[in-house]
């Protein structure tokens, strides 16, 4: 990291490899990858504090996603896209057009801030304008692209039973669980409050998932 920059990631992944983390600096317009076992910086894209869409450029970059190719892939929200970023710096892959901020899936995007990558090879796309969600295959075809009833929906996953779990980025704050047609079969936190107790909730941003597997241990 060069002098007078300063660090903030607002979310951070582990490779698959284990050996690096992936962080997306939202709010400087970065993200970087952190070596683990030096705690440096070996990797970053977009230029610090300042906003673009050209290439080596990003706009709000969220959930910069670590693949196992090496490459990257990040939700560019305020460009409107998705892209894949290798090593070499070069955007090698986009879902959406730049600059084209629209829900209709998959040709364009409404500043989508959650780009969930699947085990079939597709993408779990969660969209601000329009509070949709969009399940792509591996060939970029729509699988359902639903609308979620959530004022600011973020970083929606993918349920083994097809359901999906989705954050309601707002104060206070929800998580619903729907189905592909975007019917709510579970809520968790209390409207119209925040809090700290149980069932309560103060503007959550994300939401992971725990394998039975693990839960289970």
């Amino acid at each position: 990291m060069s002098a007078g920059q300063h660090f903030s990631a607002d979310d951070a992944f582990l490779s698959p490899d284990g050996r690096t983390i992936t962080a997306n600096e939202e709010g400087h317009q970065t993200i970087v990858r952190i070596d683990i076992r030096t705690r440096r910086i070996i990797w970053e894209y977009g230029r610090y504090d300042h906003a673009g869409s050209a290439p080596g450029r990003l706009h709000t970059p969220d959930d910069a996603y670590p693949l196992a190719n090496g490459d990257v892939m990040v939700a560019d929200i305020g460009n409107c896209r998705i892209i894949e970023v290798s090593p070499a710096e070069r955007i090698v892959r986009q879902w959406g057009r730049t600059g084209v901020c629209a829900d209709n899936a998959p040709r364009t995007y409404g500043s989508p801030n959650g780009d969930k990558p699947l085990p079939d090879g597709g993408i779990m796309i969660t969209e601000i304008h329009g509070s949709r969600v969009v399940r792509l295959d591996r060939n970029g075809k729509v699988v359902f692209d639903i609308h979620v009833p959530l004022r600011y929906p973020s970083d929606a996953q993918l349920l083994r039973d097809g359901n999906v779990p989705v954050v309601d980025y707002s104060s206070p704050g929800v998580i619903l669980e729907v189905d592909p047609h975007g019917h709510v079969r579970w809520q968790y936190g209390h409207t119209d409050r925040h809090g700290r107790a149980n069932g309560y909730l103060f503007t959550p941003d994300g939401i992971d998932l725990i394998p039975p597997e693990v839960a289970a241990t």
